[in-house]
């Protein structure tokens, strides 16, 4: 089986050592995606521009965008996403027990109502994206749009989301 090997720094241009020292600083290593992406120089500086736009600009802070990719990577067993962002969740100021506890955020006093709601929006997202769609993008616009934003989380974002609340049977997870 031929596989596409993972480029090390010495081995990649002085512009993509950079990216290369960037994901380091931010993550104690450089993935093996961006090690691949790395053989296509021009592809993998727009893929690291375009990352940064969607992580870094938006209504939905870094921080907030980090622990969503978290809990998804914990409901989609991905191990390898869930370290790389583990790390970057947790520079960002989400402590080790909110981090291995996610799962519990329903019951947890340390996440605000905005913040669950987007941890709910996520998981129905995640395990239900076929069959909800429609309600959970009306959700998400409703909860998320600049104009309507910080009236919708004083006026419990939570009740904005009711009714994504009923799951699909066991077993259905529609996202795959």
């Amino acid at each position: 089986m031929s596989r596409i090997s993972r480029l090390d720094r010495s081995e990649v241009t002085p512009e993509i050592a950079t990216l290369y020292d960037k994901a380091f600083a931010q993550r104690g290593n450089v993935p093996n995606m961006f090690r691949v992406m790395a053989h296509r120089p021009e592809i993998f500086a727009t893929m690291q521009a375009h990352f940064g736009a969607v992580l870094n600009t938006g209504t939905v802070s870094t921080r907030l965008k980090e622990l969503i990719i978290v809990r998804t990577s914990q409901v989609n067993v991905t191990p390898y996403c869930l370290a790389s962002h583990t790390i970057l969740a947790r520079n960002l100021g989400w402590s080790d027990d909110q981090l291995a506890h996610l799962a519990d955020w329903p019951q947890r006093e340390d996440f605000s109502p905005a913040e669950k709601a987007a941890l709910h929006l996520a998981e129905t997202v995640t395990r239900h994206a076929r069959g909800k769609r429609r309600a959970v993008c009306r959700a998400a616009f409703l909860l998320f749009r600049r104009r309507n934003r910080r009236a919708a989380l004083r006026n419990r974002p939570l009740q904005l989301l009711q009714p994504l609340q009923q799951r699909a049977p066991d077993g259905a997870n529609q996202a795959r």
